[in-house]
């Protein structure tokens, strides 16, 4: 009878990951996923990207050519972890468990982000198996083989981006809490969350170092550019090291406030501009003492820029070329396939383009409701499961207002998860209350009708 329980929701999971095979096999692909690709292929690789994805493709494409293996995994991932998540938040409803994936999984937004071989994509759904495996935890089922399969997962999330520790932090601490313990414990989820944090960083950088075969890039150089480029037009002076001989007429027209890729390949006629020497490391220390002294100097600048990207990054038209931020178009795959000229997916396609500027690819859409859900979880109480899920979520978000260098809709992938999953978790928890509240309404109109006859 239980396995019987869980046939529509494994129903849905697998629907979904055919669906998604059939619509979108084997997976657009967009410059930064070409270069990582290239690096794959060459075994050779740079640290502007982190190389961990890169190299665990190189071993994928021994089993499965070009996009494939990446796009199976990003797949099963997203869909086996809305079976998980749908398995502990409706144990007992196993046709709402089907609904719940269904859903989400097929949300505009999701799907077809999802199509993506991207590392957005894959480090959103791979934080969601991370979650949808630590659920078990949650209910005091846990043994060290469990615990290590999770460290594993959440080191390779952290790893798939710069900033992925801002969204896997909250969950060691959750998974430092409750390791010992079937109460969660504050000050030892602390202590074993930053512990674990600190070895995996280390790990990081030590794989890193062991793989990359070129100098440094210092992909920092790309948010002190950014940022320098902003506090230099805020005030109207030229903040860059001198090796930079250009005027700010120059940065102005340059400079984006939603993205940094004008500076990093300009037009033709851009003055006296060069494009930042990501391999020196001399030059990287010298921008990055420009963009302190820039930051200390001209604050109210700095602050200006950055609230300005942050609305842009939430979808907001904001400043005087009220830039657009949609959804990027992609690339074709580099495998041929008779699937990729089948009606449905164009079709598809175009019906995305014609809803991107909606507000269901807008962050503001996510991220303001996730706000205010994370309010009530620590008001009143509620399972520590949720409150590390949203602060994930905001955690990551968060990083971006401060460091992010683009206002793409892509890297809200997790958000959106996050935010669907945490209000289907309270509209599972206040059901009984809703349905009252709806049936009060409905005998209210009911009485009201037969008065008027």
């Amino acid at each position: 009878m239980k396995s019987r329980a869980w046939a529509w929701p494994a129903l849905a999971a697998s629907f979904g990951i055919i669906l998604s095979l059939l619509t979108f096999s084997p997976g657009y692909m967009d410059g930064d996923t070409l270069y990582q690709l290239s690096q794959a292929q060459k075994n050779v690789y740079d640290s502007w990207h982190p190389p961990l994805m890169a190299y665990w493709w190189h071993w994928l494409l021994k089993i499965l050519p070009n996009s494939w293996g990446v796009f199976l995994y990003d797949e099963m991932a997203l869909w086996f972890g809305l079976f998980l998540v749908a398995r502990f938040l409706l144990p007992k409803h196993s046709l709402l468990a089907a609904g719940f994936i269904l859903f989400i999984g097929f949300l505009p937004p999701i799907f077809s982000i999802n199509s993506l071989v991207w590392k957005d994509a894959v480090f959103g759904s791979t934080l969601l198996l991370l979650f949808g495996l630590m659920m078990p935890v949650q209910q005091n089922r846990y043994s060290p083989i469990r615990i290590c399969g999770i460290i594993l997962v959440a080191f390779f999330a952290m790893s798939l981006r710069h900033n992925g520790l801002f969204a896997v932090l909250p969950f060691l601490i959750w998974i430092g809490g409750l390791s010992s313990s079937h109460q969660f414990r504050l000050k030892q989820g602390l202590l074993v969350g930053f512990l674990l944090a600190s070895c995996m960083l280390f790990d990081q950088k030590l794989m890193e170092k062991w793989l990359v075969d070129y100098a440094p890039q210092f992909p920092e150089q790309a948010v002190y550019t950014f940022d320098l480029a902003g506090v230099s037009v805020g005030v109207n002076k030229n903040l860059f090291p001198d090796v930079y001989d250009v005027s700010v007429i120059d940065l102005r027209v340059l400079y984006r406030p939603y993205s940094v890729f004008n500076l990093f390949w300009p037009t033709a006629g851009m003055g006296n501009w060069k494009r930042p020497n990501f391999v020196n490391a001399q030059y990287a220390s010298t921008i990055s003492q420009s963009w302190r002294t820039a930051i200390f100097e001209h604050p109210r600048a700095y602050l200006k820029h950055r609230l300005r990207f942050a609305l842009m990054f939430l979808g907001f038209n904001v400043g005087p070329e009220r830039g657009k931020i949609l959804f990027p178009p992609t690339n074709l795959p580099l495998d041929s396939s008779p699937l990729r000229i089948d009606s449905w997916s164009v079709n598809y396609l175009l019906g995305i383009k014609s809803i991107e500027h909606g507000f269901l690819f807008r962050a503001y859409f996510y991220f303001f409701p996730l706000c205010l859900m994370t309010f009530f979880l620590f008001l009143r109480p509620h399972p520590e499961w949720a409150r590390a899920m949203a602060v994930s979520g905001l955690f990551f978000t968060f990083s971006f207002f401060i460091a992010g260098v683009a206002a793409d809709f892509r890297y809200s992938f997790w958000l959106a998860l996050t935010t669907l999953i945490l209000s289907s978790y309270f509209l599972i928890e206040n059901a009984n209350w809703l349905r009252d509240q709806i049936g009060r309404f409905w005998q209210g109109n009911k009485g009201a009708s037969h008065r008027v006859t």
